[in-house]
């Protein structure tokens, strides 16, 4: 067995299910440049019709990978920044993953979501990094050493 990268495993996990099942679309901003690695090479591969690139809109692309897993799409959504999926946990949770007991049973909703940048460590603007506590310990501040501070500068 060959040793391989998370991310190149991903990829070829993916290579190999859109090879098996044509209904599998993968979705997401920037998809086609396969900027995560995890994506790399399959818009080459797959073409227009199975890699959609989509706007910078969280919203409106996981609620269209719901709309598709109705209608018999298999979506893999691709989220390039983590914290963005706050954006969109209540479609996720509320809609996608109710469908099928609102319905009865009588509808599914395959849908898989993919958080590859999940483990960064790099910081960006959009992205806050900091605890609470590193704060605290970046401004050479402590929570302890700030409330001793207000005790002895009250009268």
């Amino acid at each position: 067995m060959p040793k391989l990268s998370y991310l190149k495993a991903l990829n070829r996990a993916l290579a190999d299910e859109m090879e098996r099942d044509e209904n599998i679309i993968l979705l997401g901003e920037d998809i086609k440049l396969g900027l995560t690695n995890a994506t790399t090479g399959l818009y080459a591969r797959f073409g227009d019709s199975r890699v959609l690139e989509t706007p910078l809109s969280e919203q409106g692309f996981t609620n269209f990978a719901t709309g598709a897993a109705l209608v018999g799409r298999r979506p893999v959504v691709e989220f390039q920044i983590p914290f963005l999926l706050m954006l969109v946990f209540e479609q996720i949770a509320n809609q996608a993953n109710k469908f099928s007991i609102m319905s009865g049973g009588q509808a599914r909703v395959p849908v898989t979501y993919l958080l590859p940048a999940a483990g960064w460590r790099a910081p960006s603007a959009s992205t806050p990094r900091r605890s609470l506590a590193r704060v605290w310990r970046s401004s050479g501040r402590s929570p302890a050493n700030a409330a001793s501070r207000s005790r002895a500068s009250s009268p």
